[in-house]
């Protein structure tokens, strides 16, 4: 009985979608529809759980506002050497392309999602060919955000390999949805080895900024990322120490069963306050 009405349901989902993409320009194949709804959702699931964790509070901080536009403008700085001095389609260039994304990944890693949607709506000019951002810049921008999100468990400050491994499957995730949707518009036909044929230029900067990336462990997000809510400091490891227990003779020796002993945090720069002042000045009741 349920089947008609989930058929219903299914078709009025995907005529809604075929309409839409009709309306944005982007034709009706159910391709590109079904790619593009689901880059949709993956920005969706990215951005939401970096609101979550409220990620998007380290803009407050002026400290972390200059290590975004600092990012940004190495950034757009390498790429102007690069359209300058290298020709394009050449292996060095692309080995340097790739490279230049290098800080707005460091940003995305050490920040989250939303720091990374950030980044890469800024930096979106600087690599367009036309008067306005297109698609290309676009698949940058949601690249940043997933890679933001995936940088969340396992974090780049505890781990070195996370960054590179969180980039390779950011670069999978966008090329899956709306790498096709891209493919399909601009190949005909639509094939898998178009698609990665597509991807070939770009894969030595990928493969140098992924051997990169291991280079910045964790001591440089603590250091030069302040304010990031990604991935929060290990605390210290609890010291394992046998107990001590008194003889009868006074002396004092250490059992064979160890017990654990935790660091003691100790306020620094402020004084112990009493918990109740005394009414008198006297703690002596007598005096």
């Amino acid at each position: 009985a349920p089947k008609p009405v989930l058929s219903f349901g299914r078709n009025r989902m995907f005529a809604f979608l075929n309409n839409l993409a009709a309306s944005i320009g982007v034709g009706d194949d159910p391709r590109v529809v079904y790619s593009l709804a689901a880059a949709a959702l993956l920005a969706l699931v990215s951005l939401f759980s970096g609101l979550g964790r409220l990620d998007f509070l380290a803009l407050g901080r002026p400290a972390v506002l200059l290590r975004v536009g600092g990012g940004v403008a190495a950034a757009f700085l390498l790429v102007a050497l690069t359209s300058t001095q290298l020709e394009p389609g050449s292996t060095p260039h692309a080995l340097a392309s790739g490279l230049a994304r290098l800080p707005l990944y460091l940003l995305a890693l050490g920040y989250g999602p939303s720091l990374g949607l950030l980044a890469g709506a800024l930096f979106a000019a600087a690599p367009a060919t036309g008067l306005y951002p297109g698609w290309p810049e676009a698949l940058l921008i949601l690249e940043l955000t997933v890679l933001g999100w995936l940088a969340i468990s396992p974090s780049p400050r505890r781990r070195r390999w996370a960054g590179p491994v969180n980039l390779l499957l950011a670069h999978l995730l966008t090329l899956g949805t709306a790498g096709v949707a891209l493919s399909v518009l601009t190949t005909e036909p639509f094939t898998l080895q178009a698609l990665l044929a597509g991807q070939l230029p770009a894969l030595p900067g990928l493969a140098l900024t992924m051997l990169a990336l291991p280079l910045f462990g964790p001591a440089f997000y603590r250091d030069h990322l302040p304010g990031s809510r990604i991935g929060a400091v290990i605390p210290p490891e609890p010291r394992r120490v046998a107990p001590v227990a008194v003889r009868s003779d006074g002396r004092s020796v250490r059992t064979a069963t160890p017990t654990i002993e935790f660091p003691v945090l100790e306020r620094e720069g402020r004084e112990r306050r009493r918990l109740v002042e005394p009414a008198l000045s006297s703690d002596d009741p007598n005096g």
